[in-house]
């Protein structure tokens, strides 16, 4: 598994004191062990399934990249583990996903057209006025 605390590969660990059990994950072996703490096996929330989400910074988010990361990950997933009806709804999710982004593309890119052609137009009335200015 990949270690929700430093990224790296490890293996989750159930341990106790006190009679209290806590999780760890254990990197490499022997004397070159190392151990991150995550916390109260009562209380913690395993977060390994979303550290694929680039999500290190949250003020420099970049949103494609966590939306294409979803859904390459879902698609995996599902081929991987065919989760049967799960995997359909999945599946279905990711299309409608895709299709929502495919319309959103092509809005924008619509904007950006007529933002070229405004300028485009500008542009050419600001030379013509130029112009006027400068035989007048």
């Amino acid at each position: 598994m990949r270690c929700p605390r430093c990224g790296l590969e490890g293996r989750l660990e159930k341990y106790y004191v006190n009679g209290r059990a806590y999780y760890r994950v254990v990197h490499g072996s022997g004397k070159s062990r190392t151990r991150c703490y995550l916390g109260p096996a009562d209380d913690y929330l395993h977060a390994a399934p979303i550290l694929w989400l680039r999500l290190r910074n949250l003020a420099e988010i970049d949103y494609a990249a966590v939306v294409q990361d979803a859904i390459d990950t879902l698609l995996s997933l599902a081929s991987r583990y065919g989760m049967g009806e799960e995997a359909a709804e999945w599946l279905a999710r990711v299309r409608r996903l895709r299709e929502a982004l495919e319309r959103e593309l092509l809005r924008v890119e619509a904007v950006e057209r007529e933002l070229e052609r405004l300028a485009r137009a500008a542009g050419a009335s600001l030379s013509s006025n130029r112009g006027e200015l400068a035989t007048g």
